[in-house]
C-alpha cells in the first residue's frame, strides 16, 4: 500500500520465503494467503531456510542452494529461550522449547511450574491470544490445584488472530487442537479496528478480567 501511494509499486519486486515447504503449513489458511499474494504480486520462495546473510553484497543463501539479491532485507530471527530459562534447565535442548501438557499444561516434571506462551512445545501458534487463552486455563488450575479440586481446567489450543490484507483492513483466523488455522470473517475495515482496539485495550481489559 505504501509503495502503491508513492506510486513505485511497478518497480518494486517483493519476495517471501519460508523455511518450510509451503506458504503455510494448513491448506485454508494457504489458500487464503496465496490467493492475497497473487492479487498483490508478491511472490514467495518455499523452502528456503537461510544459512548465510551477506551484507556488503546484498546476498542472502539458502540451505536448498538458492540465493537471493536484495536491496532491504526484512527478517525475523530464530525464536530462542531466554537466559534466566535456557539456566534454570527446563528447557529441552535437544528442541529448544519447554515441554508442557498439551491440556493442563503443567511442566512434566515438576507439578508446581506451569508452561504457557511462545516458549512452549505446543503444537499451537505463537500467537498472542494463544498465550492469553494459556494463561486463563493457568490461573484457574493453580487455584483449584491450592483448594484440592485437582486441574479441573483444560487448554484445547484455541487461539484467534487478525491477518493484515492492507492498510485499514484484516481477516480474522482461528484455530484449535481439532480444527486447523481458517478464516473466520473476511477482510474488512471492522477487522482491522479490532485488531487496534483489542491490541491497545489488552492490558486494561482481557488481562484485568483474567487475574
Amino acid at each position: 500500500d505504501f509503495l502503491r501511494k508513492k506510486g513505485i509499486r511497478d518497480k518494486v519486486k517483493i519476495i517471501f520465503t519460508t523455511p518450510i515447504p509451503k506458504l503455510f503449513p494448513f491448506p485454508e489458511a494457504s489458500k487464503f494467503l496465496l490467493n492475497m499474494f497473487e492479487q498483490k504480486s508478491i511472490e514467495h520462495l518455499d523452502p528456503f531456510t537461510i544459512t548465510s546473510v551477506d551484507t556488503n553484497n546484498k546476498i542472502i543463501e539458502s540451505k536448498e542452494g538458492d540465493k537471493i539479491k536484495f536491496d532491504y532485507l526484512f527478517g525475523v530471527p530464530p525464536e530462542i529461550p531466554t537466559k534466566v530459562l535456557r539456566d534454570s534447565g527446563l528447557v529441552d535442548l535437544q528442541s529448544g522449547w519447554v515441554p508442557a501438557d498439551k491440556f493442563t499444561l503443567r511442566y512434566p516434571k515438576h507439578d508446581d511450574v506451569y508452561v504457557l506462551g511462545d516458549i512452549t512445545n505446543l503444537p499451537v501458534s505463537k500467537a498472542g491470544s494463544v498465550a492469553d487463552a494459556e494463561s486463563s486455563i493457568v490461573v484457574s488450575n493453580i487455584v483449584n490445584d491450592i483448594r484440592g479440586y485437582g486441574l479441573t481446567k483444560q487448554f484445547n489450543g484455541n487461539g484467534l488472530c487478525w491477518v493484515v490484507t492492507r492498510i485499514g483492513e484484516a481477516a480474522t483466523f482461528a484455530f484449535d487442537y481439532s480444527h486447523p488455522p481458517s478464516v473466520v470473517s473476511p477482510p474488512s475495515e471492522t477487522n482491522w479496528w479490532l485488531k487496534l482496539i483489542y491490541n491497545r485495550a489488552y492490558f486494561s481489559l482481557t488481562a484485568r478480567v483474567a487475574l
